[in-house]
């Protein structure tokens, strides 16, 4: 994995991280700073639920296959570790990762929120 990945332990049956990697809480904190952050268990609890379950699917386990954050999109990939325990990797699409390294200087972060 890289360092640019978000790496997410999720308790399924709350879907409330266990662990997030700094990336991951910065990901999901976009456009605020991470350290700014007061609960950031909380804002990962609900961003989780908001972004990472997929409403459409009638299983509770599933989780979506692409997020978009801000300018950046994810592709989302879970892994099974142990029931109700999930892996959960975000890793920033190849062609957004040039077009934000490239263009953010123009783009900048203006308000383009979760």
């Amino acid at each position: 994995m890289k360092s640019t990945d978000g790496i997410i332990l999720i308790d399924s049956s709350s879907f409330k991280p266990i662990y997030a990697n700094p990336r991951a809480i910065e990901i999901f904190s976009y456009p605020e700073e991470p350290r700014k952050i007061a609960s950031p268990d909380r804002l990962l609890a609900e961003r989780i639920r908001e972004f990472l379950i997929n409403k459409r699917s009638s299983d509770r386990s599933a989780f979506v296959s692409e997020l978009r954050i801000g300018i950046t999109r994810y592709s989302c990939q879970a892994f099974r570790l142990n029931s109700p325990l999930f892996l959960v990797v975000l890793r920033p699409q190849t062609s957004d990762l040039r077009a934000r390294t490239s263009d953010h200087s123009r783009i900048g972060h203006n308000g383009l929120g979760v």
